[in-house]
């Protein structure tokens, strides 16, 4: 099943993808993922190594901007009903806006609603760990991790103390 191309990010490691690189999607479906690995080739991965897997699967959270969208201007001519306004100051229970005669005025809130954009909420790959070690790793704790070489990475454990450990000890998931 063809689809839009995108990026997905590598979650678990292989011997052709690195975690944390984002990589090609060439097509998907419900239980696999076909990308450009590390050596451009086609290779067919279990989905669960990557994420996110579509634009649906990115979390967003919506904004407010520094626009208003007027919704009753039956008290005023100066204001159009539908129109995105500027808001350059605002107060409790007002806006300032640019209106139509090009002024700078005061109008209450409540004839209009803020503007709102969809922005993607940040995250970053963390470490999760899978095998303990007492006092040192917690079981599903996420830690930061900075990739080593030799099939390691360094996080800071439990102690506070900088470690490196096996890449196996963790999955990597977005956090």
């Amino acid at each position: 099943m063809n689809k839009k191309r995108f990026m997905a990010t590598c979650l678990s490691p292989t011997l052709t993808t690195t975690v944390g690189k984002s990589y090609e999607v060439i097509t998907e479906d419900k239980h696999q993922i076909i990308v450009l690995n590390d050596k451009g080739f086609k290779t067919k991965f279990m989905r669960f190594r990557f994420g996110p897997l579509s634009q649906e699967d990115i979390p967003m959270e919506e904004v407010p901007t520094n626009k208003a969208t007027c919704i009753n201007s039956a008290k005023y001519r100066s204001i159009t009903k539908s129109k995105v306004y500027d808001i350059t100051k605002e107060s409790k229970d007002f806006y300032y806006i640019i209106n139509n005669l090009g002024k700078e005025a005061r109008y209450s809130k409540k004839f209009f609603t803020r503007v709102v954009e969809k922005k993607e909420v940040p995250k970053s790959l963390k470490a999760v760990c899978v095998y303990t070690i007492k006092n040192e790793l917690s079981f599903k704790q996420a830690y930061d991790f900075v990739e080593k070489p030799h099939n390691m990475v360094e996080v800071t454990n439990d102690k506070g103390v900088k470690s490196q450990y096996v890449k196996k000890r963790f999955e990597y998931e977005m956090v």
